[in-house]
């Protein structure tokens, strides 16, 4: 008997192999981007952060309102350090239109703006505090704003 073709068993194997190999290759795609999407939030959060110390740098009379500073650990645990020559008023949107950030990225209206490629919300509202300790100027973008208190979520 002289067989041409494929079986049906042999199809339906082939199938099976390119279906586990997509479902891989999808999946790494994912992982991909998700951490692509990661690393560029830590770079824009990096950039709002030494452009508010330039601003802090140029403007130390403005630091001096009372802030606390907590930083959510990955352990579930979290570290408070009070200062008391602040600027807790700084947003992102403030560094940007005063020309200490620069952005390409512009919202529905067109205005310049950040986002977060993570969340894929506008970063231009939230808070910087600025502060000086030992005469440096530091600043650490908040995630979280409850009174004069920041709350930054470590990693």
């Amino acid at each position: 008997m002289n067989k041409k073709g494929f079986t049906l068993v042999e199809l339906i194997g082939v199938i099976v192999i390119l279906a586990v190999l997509s479902i891989l290759a999808v999946t790494t795609y994912t992982n991909i981007v998700n951490r692509t999407n990661q690393a560029q939030v830590k770079e824009k959060i990096l950039n709002i952060e030494k452009a508010a110390m330039e601003y802090g740098q140029s403007n130390k009379s403005s630091l001096t309102t009372n802030c606390s500073i907590t930083v959510k650990h990955k352990d579930n645990t979290s570290t408070t350090n009070n200062y008391s020559n602040c600027n807790t008023g700084t947003t992102v949107n403030y560094l940007i239109q005063n020309n200490w950030l620069e952005s390409e990225e512009k919202d529905s209206s067109g205005n310049i703006t950040l986002i977060n490629n993570v969340t894929k919300e506008n970063m231009k509202d939230k808070k910087v505090f600025i502060y000086r300790n030992n005469n440096r100027v530091y600043a650490i973008y908040c995630e979280e704003v409850n009174s004069s208190e920041c709350i930054k979520n470590e990693g």
